[in-house]
């Protein structure tokens, strides 16, 4: 009787793996699918953001060489100003951007 119920039990156990080989547990294992969506998002806007911001950067570099030329006595210092504040500006978002990538990169394969 022991060995009846001894391999009923095995068999049982058995027939439970094999149901679950038909069951598509991706789903549920995939934990991690808001928190890549969610780093993906972040991403898109950061990008969007960059870009604006060499757009901004493009500006201010086309008022800097405007202050060169035509900005009279003091208008090379203007256009330094303008220069450097848009380089500084590239620096910060493209540093900030790189940084926030690395984080985001790292979180995503945690």
């Amino acid at each position: 009787m022991n060995e009846l119920i001894t391999s009923m039990g095995i068999q049982n156990f058995l027939s439970l793996f094999d149901f679950l080989g038909y069951i598509d547990l991706g789903h549920f294992l995939q934990l991690n699918d808001a928190q890549t969506s969610i780093v993906n998002g972040l991403k898109k806007i950061s990008g969007f953001l960059r870009v604006v911001g060499l757009a901004v950067a493009a500006v201010y570099v086309a008022i800097a060489g405007y202050q060169f030329m035509w900005g009279g006595p003091n208008g090379s210092q203007a256009g330094k100003t303008y220069l450097l504040n848009a380089v500084i500006g590239l620096v910060l978002i493209y540093g900030a951007g790189e940084i926030a990538n690395w984080v985001a990169d790292n979180v995503a394969n945690f």
